[in-house]
């Protein structure tokens, strides 16, 4: 898939996630939808659906790998919202189902915080794959730019091999120039 390929499926994978966020939220506010368009697990959402199907070309970056933690976390969240807004309220003989009420409501705006908090860290990690897929050359394939990463990778581990510092430890600028 060449670069501009692979962005437009970015794009359109990012627009889901939003659209996906949206819904939740709707759910979240009692709005009648259905619960069918926010699915919980991770793999089944249009976003989860193109990273671990297509997206999976780009398992090489870290900007690209660095996105699960996130998209995991939010229907991990989710799931916690949709537990407690369908957990049945049970009062005692001296409960009140209104306090009830209310202490769900509080938690499910807790989550809800979460889950946009997590979501915002997800579209930031996503603006930086898309920023580094954006530098790639224009005619550059995907497989590519794996060839290339997998080169430099291994052209460093040489280098780090073969490098030998009298006394305990390598300059600063040496070990930078290594590690970059």
């Amino acid at each position: 898939m060449n670069k501009a390929e692979t962005l437009k499926h970015l794009r359109a994978a990012k627009k889901a996630h939003i659209k996906w966020r949206s819904y939740a939220q709707a759910i979240h506010m009692s709005l009648p939808l259905d619960s069918k368009a926010t699915p919980i697990i991770p793999t089944e959402c249009d976003f989860g659906s193109w990273y671990y199907e297509q997206g999976q070309e780009m398992q090489h970056m870290d900007s690209f790998r660095e996105i699960e933690e996130p998209h995991q976390g939010i229907h991990n969240i989710y799931m916690k919202m949709y537990q407690v807004k369908n957990k049945e309220i049970k009062v005692g003989l001296f409960g009140s189902k209104d306090k009830a009420e209310k202490e769900r409501a509080q938690e499910l705006e807790i989550l809800m915080q979460q889950m946009l908090t997590v979501s915002k860290d997800l579209l930031e990690k996503i603006a930086v794959l898309e920023e580094e897929i954006c530098h790639l050359d224009e005619n550059c394939e995907i497989e590519e730019y794996k060839k290339k990463v997998a080169t430099t990778v291994e052209s460093k581990e040489i280098k780090k091999e073969t490098v030998k510092v009298k006394g305990s430890s390598i300059s600063s600028e040496l070990s930078d120039l290594l590690n970059s």
